[in-house]
């Protein structure tokens, strides 16, 4: 895996972090940001992190896939150097993959304990259209609807997470 492509994966991890704890305002944050962190990206990567981290901490939001993406990066590839194309590839393969895996797991999940769509969705909080959307990949869960999901199925978020 190229340089580009593990930042790639690492902005995407970190992407997640900050929308599920930030919601709207780290969205805004990460659109601000992107173009600087194309070109100066461990010390845009680090300040973002930092920022987030303690949160992440004091809300009991998991840091696994986040951990996971920093520590594929080897130290020599803290530099500031800009990246290139790769790492617009890389984040977007981490994110179809992301869609694509999660709506696996939720569809299996949910088919494992007997539901159908709808019902998942009445014991989520949610609708089916929501369901049915996240099984198919076309949108993402927020952590806080993960949550739910997994409550309503009787698993761990652990468990929807490809």
């Amino acid at each position: 895996m190229t340089r580009d492509e593990k930042w790639g994966r690492a902005w995407f991890a970190l992407e997640q972090v900050y929308l599920e704890t930030r919601g709207a305002e780290g969205e805004r944050k990460f659109l601000n940001e992107q173009r600087n962190f194309t070109v100066h990206p461990a010390t845009v990567f680090y300040s973002l992190y930092e920022s987030i981290q303690p949160e992440c901490v004091a809300n009991g939001i998991p840091l696994g896939n986040l951990t996971a993406a920093i520590a594929r990066l080897d130290k020599t590839e803290f530099t500031s150097e800009a990246l290139g194309e790769g790492f617009v590839y890389a984040y977007m393969q981490a994110e179809t993959a992301s869609r694509a895996g999660i709506g696996g797991m939720i569809t299996e999940a949910r088919r494992h304990a007997g539901m159908t769509q709808k019902e998942l969705a009445e014991k989520a909080g949610t609708v089916q259209e929501n369901i049915a959307r996240w099984e198919k990949g076309t949108r993402t869960p927020r952590m806080s609807s993960l949550r739910k999901l997994a409550e309503a199925l009787g698993c761990s978020v652990d468990d929807l997470a490809p």
